[in-house]
């Protein structure tokens, strides 16, 4: 189906550089059609472990040969998600429920244990029921996954659960916004994801590092 596979995406990715690849996530969504059910939305994480090139400098790579060799993580198939095992190929995931679609971009932590984890917001639209003058304005979910291998990111924050993904405040989420707070006992460093009104349980990670882009000139 054509319309299934028409996603677009609103909102910019995230890029981060882990273990000398660079890592970019983004999650599609019609921001213009939010109660829409008719395509399929995902994640996308785009690894790059280094590209091949041919006898004139071009890249051989696309995203679609990416996307084929991503391990077979492409559908949802229970709570946790499975796993890309090795964390170097490049994945994406279907969301699972019917309608549901990303509206904000992603975020990015980094446990103190090391591990990357993947934050983004959806949102599942209720779907119309015959004979129902109920107005339901639909709900709102948060993921947390592993970045490098989409396995579940709550288990690695300790949030008392280790499903991929837990239902957040009725309506369309806002995005995710990451507060720091220093702990100067132990010096380890407090992130809180705060999704609107809403607190995620506060976990111990580390400082986001301050990234400069330089340029040089040919």
């Amino acid at each position: 189906d054509q319309t299934a596979n028409e996603r677009r995406f609103f909102s910019p990715p995230k890029w981060t550089y882990v273990d000398e690849k660079d890592v970019v996530a983004i999650v599609s969504g019609n921001r213009a059609r939010p109660r829409s059910s008719d395509v399929q939305n995902r994640i996308y994480v785009i690894i790059d472990a280094g590209w091949v090139l041919d006898e004139f400098g071009k890249n051989t790579g696309t995203l679609d040969t990416i996307m084929e060799n991503a391990d077979g993580l492409t559908t949802r198939s229970g709570d946790p998600l499975p796993t890309n095992s090795t964390g170097t190929l490049p994945w994406y995931l279907d969301l699972p429920t019917v309608g549901e679609k990303g509206l904000g971009s992603p975020a990015i932590i980094k446990t103190e244990e090391g591990d990357d984890i993947l934050l983004f917001t959806t949102y599942i639209p209720s779907l119309p029921q015959a004979g129902t003058c109920v107005f339901d304005e639909g709900v709102g979910n948060l993921y947390a996954l592993d970045l490098l291998t989409g396995s579940s990111g709550f288990a690695k924050l300790d949030a008392g659960t280790e499903e991929s993904s837990i239902e957040t405040a009725p309506g369309i989420p806002p995005e995710i916004n990451l507060l720091y707070k220093h702990d100067k006992d132990d010096g380890s460093v407090q992130i809180t994801a705060q999704i609107g009104n809403e607190l995620l349980p506060v976990i111990k990670g580390l400082r986001p590092k301050q990234i400069f882009w330089l340029q040089k000139a040919d």
